[in-house]
């Protein structure tokens, strides 16, 4: 690809109004080019979130290698948590696997996010190597 991604987002707010548009619009282009103070937010609500929250249990990753023709697809599920979304995607980057899609869903304090990972899948090492990233990030 020529370095753009496209992304389509739909908010459902739990409580109250959904977030204003424009203070969206501009958190993210300041994210996408690097404004660090975008990453030290999440880090510090991701921080203030920890104490005194529920238990849930541990993240897992289900892999999908029939569901999609030309592409195999990594099923997160996790409690829910401030910058998880993030973390997960961050870490996808750095062990270099392609998201051609993503499914994000929030369920009550769950995610259930569905990655369509394209490339070659036939190695279990390199699974391995994806879901080991995937389930770090989630779990801190």
């Amino acid at each position: 690809m020529d370095g753009r991604a496209l992304v389509e987002f739909r908010v459902r707010p739990r409580y109250g109004t959904p977030p204003d548009s424009l203070a969206l619009a501009s958190d993210l282009r300041r994210a996408v080019s690097g404004d660090v103070s975008v990453t030290q937010r999440l880090r510090g609500r991701a921080l203030a979130a920890r104490p005194g929250g529920a238990a849930h249990a541990a993240p897992r990753v289900v892999w999908h290698r029939e569901a999609a023709t030309d592409a195999v697809i990594l099923e997160l599920r996790a409690a829910d948590a401030p910058g998880l979304l993030y973390r997960v995607t961050s870490a996808l980057d750095e062990v270099g696997a392609h998201v051609r899609a993503a499914r994000i869903s929030t369920l009550g304090t769950d995610v259930v996010d569905a990655f369509y990972l394209v490339g070659a899948w036939a190695d279990d090492a390199e699974r391995d190597k994806v879901e080991a990233a995937v389930l770090g990030a989630a779990a801190t």
